[in-house]
C-alpha cells in the first residue's frame, strides 16, 4: 500500500476517504497506511504517537523493514509535506540559546515542525 501514496487522490477514493482539507498520514511499513483527517495541531502529536507504536523500538516487526516513522501532510493541492523537525537542529538551537537540554534525548523527544500549508489551514491565531 505504501507505493500507492504517489497517487493520493486515487488511494483516498479507493478507501472511500473524504479529506477536502488534506490528510495527515504515516507509512511505517510497506503494508500499513495510517491516516487522520486533521482538525488542529494536536492531531500531528496523536499521529506521531500512533506511528511510534509500529517501530522496532516499540517491539513491532515491520514486514520489509521500517519505511518511515514520520508524519506527513497531504494537501489538497497535491503536495506532501513532512510534519517532523530535525532533532539535531533543535538541540543546536537550544544550546545556542543556553536552554537546558540534558534530558532531551533523541528517544524521548518528539520534534514537530508543521509545514506552511498545514499551518495556514489549521493553526489560526
Amino acid at each position: 500500500i505504501a507505493s500507492k501514496i504517489v497517487n493520493m487522490p486515487a488511494l483516498l477514493g479507493q478507501l472511500d476517504i473524504n479529506a477536502p482539507d488534506g490528510l495527515l498520514f504515516g507509512i511505517p511499513n510497506r503494508s500499513l497506511f495510517i491516516y487522520k483527517i486533521p482538525n488542529d495541531f494536536t492531531d500531528i502529536i496523536d499521529m506521531a504517537n500512533m506511528i511510534n507504536t509500529f517501530t522496532p523500538e516499540a517491539g513491532y516487526e515491520n514486514p520489509g523493514g521500517l519505511i518511515s516513522s514520520a508524519v506527513y501532510y497531504w494537501a489538497p493541492d497535491g503536495s506532501i509535506e513532512s510534519m517532523m523537525g530535525d532533532y539535531e537542529i533543535i538541540i543546536d538551537r537550544a544550546n545556542h540559546e543556553s536552554v537546558a537540554v540534558e534530558n532531551m534525548t533523541r528517544e524521548s523527544t518528539l520534534v514537530i515542525r508543521p509545514s506552511g500549508e498545514f499551518a495556514r489551514r489549521f493553526m489560526k491565531d
